[in-house]
């Protein structure tokens, strides 16, 4: 692979991490004013528009959609899992409970692949797995316990459980993405057009459709267009120009942003409690990755 396409990826893949760092940030202060379930509408919506438009200019207008049955469904049930189920999951923990416990939380995902690909796609349970979820499952009894293990607290333990219903969601779409076989742009576009209406039905059924006010519409367009529209983009073109191996390690620098943005921009506390299970997450996910890797064979 050239050093320029190299160099590339490496950009695409900062801006995604740098984009989704900013998801507790822009989740936490959207919700002081407008509900989890319509700030999700409106960034699917915008999401989906923003794909479009990204798609068409950099295929130079020549990208055509090539939509059958069976690609419809497929994206649906994908897309509700991996664009609908996973955020509202995670912004009503951002809404409810300590961002950076929501973080770690959240930051279970890869872990969770390990688990369902030995159910799903029948991989072997392997050293790196088994010490994978060992660290994982410390993480959660630290936060949980706020580093006092005999005298645990639950104070927040229902977001943090839905939180995790979240994690496992993102999980089971990343593990069944690849067992489908759909057009990377095509697909991120059919994600976010269902993901769309998932979240209309959603607002009709626990709130009410309004137009939100000019505060709230700017988080709503920052968050649909860049943090969880265009950073797919970015995402498929780095894949596309690295090693998948290789840049999926990278993606353990997100919840390392995103605990220094709440540091600095939310004045959040973070406890030695935190800090550790943060990196038994980090540690116990690269595991993950790079058994992964060790049973992939991916040539540049």
């Amino acid at each position: 692979m050239s050093r320029n396409k190299h160099k590339l990826a490496i950009i695409y893949t900062f801006l995604s991490i740098l984009s989704w760092s900013f998801i507790p940030i822009v989740s936490k202060l959207a919700q002081t004013q407008i509900e989890g379930s319509l700030f999700l509408f409106y960034s699917n919506i915008f999401s989906f528009i923003a794909v479009i438009v990204y798609t068409k200019i950099s295929h130079n207008k020549n990208f055509r959609f090539k939509i059958d049955n069976k690609t419809m469904f497929k994206t649906a049930y994908l897309g509700f899992l991996g664009c609908f189920l996973y955020y509202i999951c995670i912004y009503y923990g951002y809404k409810v409970a300590n961002p950076i416990e929501v973080i770690i939380i959240q930051y279970l995902w890869p872990i969770l692949i390990s688990i369902l690909s030995l159910f799903l796609l029948k991989e072997k349970l392997t050293v790196n797995k088994i010490i994978a979820l060992i660290l994982g499952f410390l993480a959660v009894v630290i936060v949980i316990a706020k580093g006092d293990i005999l005298n645990i607290h639950f104070d927040s333990l229902s977001g943090l459980v839905i939180v995790f219903l979240g994690a496992v969601s993102f999980a089971l779409f990343s593990v069944l993405s690849k067992k489908e076989q759909i057009e990377p742009y095509l697909g991120v576009i059919l994600f976010f057009a269902w993901a769309s209406l998932f979240s209309l039905i959603w607002v009709i059924i626990v709130g009410k459709l309004e137009l939100p006010n000019g505060k709230d519409m700017i988080f709503i367009m920052i968050n649909g267009i860049i943090i969880n529209g265009i950073s797919y983009i970015w995402w498929i073109k780095a894949l596309s120009l690295w090693q998948a191996s290789k840049i999926s390690i990278l993606v353990f620098l997100t919840p390392v942003l995103a605990t220094m943005w709440l540091m600095i921009f939310l004045n959040e506390k973070v406890f030695q409690s935190y800090t550790i299970a943060l990196i038994f997450v980090i540690i116990s996910g690269i595991l993950t990755l790079r058994q992964k890797n060790a049973n992939s064979k991916i040539i540049d």
